[in-house]
């Protein structure tokens, strides 16, 4: 019965149920549900989230592009709730290439409660670089985000004072991260220096208790930086059989062989915008990047034009074998064309 309903879900296509925005309203399209959200960082963009996702009619939420007065997100056609949940938490349908008249699989949905996500990054730009776009996926599903920075990021740029480029950074952070209503914490240890010592294990360790995340994610322990490997093996230290740790993909993707991607397509504008954020940082080569890297994922899986997918990997440590549960949706899948042209 469920499964004949998932694949009824899939054949009317995408919702026609409008989430209204107090200040700026919502409109349908032909690939789903969208909600213009007033500023973002205030709390209204933040309810609004949570109404997205707890919404019965249109499933998940994902950001599809920013207008001059807020974000606009779209509730793509197969990213639909599970038939008979009505309890605002998001279940999800994995789509074995829904777009192309396949049908749908159930996909294992969020637990009976919101998720806790911690996302951790070594300077102030790292989380909205490397897997921000996920983390755009995440509040659209309702998750609780928690960020936190590890170094004080006073050593990237070049020459000027470092208190003050580190007081200059912690505001862009906050402002990126202000983009998903998230208030970011700041560890400050000091940038370029970072070691998984006693004192960077114990914060971390506090941090896990504090927060009680489901998944921790961070850097590789082999990306290219110092600070993000010290961070890295800090976090897998402290998560002990506290918390799976999930790795974001490296710089550039070297020596990375993920096992889980994300799919972002609808959410590059506003990882875009939160880069853009850290203007002392040079941030249009970072947006370049990213975007390539993006879409050599999304190409990885199959991806059409346009796709774009974030990549991590997740090594299983006892009590966590398996992971996929507390992910965003992956990337649909889509069928292998052979060519058609005859051959001679």
């Amino acid at each position: 019965m469920r499964r004949a309903a998932a694949r009824a879900a899939s054949r009317r296509g995408s919702s026609s149920t409008i989430l209204p925005s107090p200040s700026q309203g919502a409109s349908s399209s032909a690939s789903g549900t969208s909600v213009v959200l007033p500023a973002p960082g205030g709390a209204t963009s933040t309810a609004l989230l949570r109404a997205a996702s707890a919404s019965a009619s249109t499933g998940s939420t994902a950001v599809t592009g920013s207008s001059g007065k807020g974000l606009v997100f779209i509730a793509p056609a197969y990213q639909r709730p599970w038939p008979g949940r009505n309890d605002g938490v998001t279940a999800r349908i994995a789509c074995t290439g829904g777009q192309a008249g396949q049908n749908p699989v159930r996909h294992i949905s969020f637990r009976e409660r919101q998720v806790k996500i911690l996302a951790l990054g070594a300077h102030p730009d790292d989380i909205e670089i490397f897997m921000f776009g996920t983390m755009t996926a995440y509040a659209a599903l309702g998750a609780e985000l928690s960020f936190a920075i590890a170094t004080d990021g006073a050593r990237g740029g070049t020459g000027g004072d470092p208190a003050a480029l580190a007081k200059a950074r912690r505001s862009e952070a906050a402002a990126a991260a202000g983009l998903l209503g998230v208030t970011p914490r700041f560890m400050d240890f000091p940038d370029g220096s970072l070691v998984a010592d006693a004192a960077l294990i114990a914060a971390l360790k506090a941090l896990i208790g504090e927060i009680e995340p489901d998944l921790a994610i961070t850097h590789a322990p082999n990306d290219y930086h110092g600070d993000h490997r010290a961070l890295s093996d800090g976090m897998r230290i402290a998560a002990s059989f506290a918390v799976p740790v999930l790795h974001a993909d490296t710089l550039g993707g070297t020596g990375f062989s993920p096992t889980h991607y994300v799919e972002i397509s609808h959410h590059w504008d506003v990882k875009a915008k939160a880069i853009r954020a850290h203007r002392s940082q040079g941030p249009e080569h970072y947006v370049d990047r990213a975007r390539i890297q993006n879409e050599f994922r999304a190409g990885q899986c199959n991806g059409g034009p346009g796709a774009l997918a974030e990549a991590f990997r997740f090594e299983p440590v006892f009590p966590f074998a398996d992971i996929r549960a507390l992910l965003p949706p992956a990337p649909p899948l889509r069928p292998v064309m052979g060519s058609t042209k005859p051959v001679g």
